[in-house]
């Protein structure tokens, strides 16, 4: 049956809306699986999608009501986009992608907030059109029943909107009522210990899953809390240790899937003996170690999906393959075949 004839027969079924409820429905959303890291990462995204040279992210205490602030100077959004790209489901994941694009369902933007965060603030501005703002609040969503964003520009602190107003282009996200982020009945002290905590775990965490972006002649510089560190840029974390002599680089291959190609590369890292100091291999070794980390390296987009696994290939990880680290390059048209999901996992 033709699309025509299959929609007329549609049109004859007697039927009733269900829409979902907006507060239960909402709350579900935060549900996905996200960690503060995966989360800010998927942020990030964005923010290279939009062709950021910068990326700056604070992590304010704020008297112990914390917030997250995650600001680019990429090409920003227009009123209509804005309002877009905080609507649930705004893009269909079948629809065709531009082929740099790190995004896939349209919900990234706002199921990782809502994963940390009770309160999404978007600030956006263009080169041609002026800031504009708006706002998930999900308490609001619960009181009222109704998908409404809240507008106006008082959400932002003073400093915000300075520094948004000294830029000609850019996009600030702003994460409030972090309900998520701390052991329950943990006094201030402790929980303020524990945010700041998050933020350094964070910088490893982007210097690995964009350390292609970072490293690149475009240069993608992200900075953490810039005030506080002096403005010192995340320097990326390089799996293969491409810049040492002794890393054995193996041959490429290029494999055929579905008509596109998957780029396998090989590499062999050095023994400890290699390196100049214990502090140095360690480091080397990534954030959950040498043995955890060997394995395969899937890109997608030169962005890091998968960090250091066997992919269920038959291998476990043993002391005798922790020098074993191999790239897969894959692009979003396969995405479906590799079977990306929200959280790009």
């Amino acid at each position: 049956m033709n699309r025509e004839g299959s929609a007329n027969e549609l049109a004859a079924i007697a039927a009733e809306e269900a829409a979902p409820i907006p507060g239960s429905l909402v709350n579900s959303l935060r549900a996905f699986g996200y960690g503060l890291e995966t989360a800010i990462a998927d942020l990030v995204d964005n923010s290279i999608t939009a062709h950021a040279a910068r990326v700056d992210i604070r992590f304010e205490w704020n008297g112990g009501a914390p917030r997250i602030s995650l600001t680019d100077n990429g090409a920003g959004m227009s009123e209509k986009k804005l309002i877009s790209a905080l609507r649930l489901g705004a893009i269909s994941p079948i629809e065709e992608r531009h082929q740099d694009d790190l995004g896939r369902f349209g919900l990234g933007l706002k199921t990782a907030s809502f994963s940390q965060a009770r309160r999404l603030i978007v600030a956006t501005k263009t080169k041609s059109t002026p800031l504009v703002t708006r706002c998930w609040d999900l308490d609001y969503i619960e009181a009222s029943q109704e998908w409404r964003l809240l507008l106006g520009e008082g959400f932002l602190t003073n400093e915000e909107l300075d520094r948004l107003s000294q830029m000609e282009q850019g996009t600030l996200v702003l994460l409030e009522n972090l309900d998520r982020m701390f052991s329950g009945g943990a006094p201030d002290e402790q929980k303020n210990k524990e945010f700041f905590a998050r933020a350094d775990q964070l910088s490893g965490h982007l210097a690995g899953v964009f350390h292609r972006f970072l490293a690149s002649p475009r240069k993608l510089e992200i900075q953490i809390n810039p005030e506080i560190t002096g403005a010192t840029a995340i320097k990326p974390w390089d799996p293969f240790l491409a810049s040492m002599t002794k890393t054995q680089i193996l041959q490429d291959e290029y494999l055929r899937v579905d008509g596109h190609s998957v780029h396998v590369k090989p590499y062999i890292l050095p023994h400890q003996s290699a390196f100049k100091t214990t502090a140095d291999h360690r480091h080397a070794g990534g954030l959950k170690g040498w043995n955890a980390q060997q394995g395969f390296y899937v890109y997608r987009n030169n962005r890091l999906l998968v960090s250091g696994s066997w992919l269920n290939l038959g291998y476990r990880q043993e002391e005798h393959y922790k020098l074993a680290r191999i790239t897969l390059d894959i692009t979003n048209k396969l995405d479906e075949i590799w079977e990306i999901d929200v959280r790009k996992s």
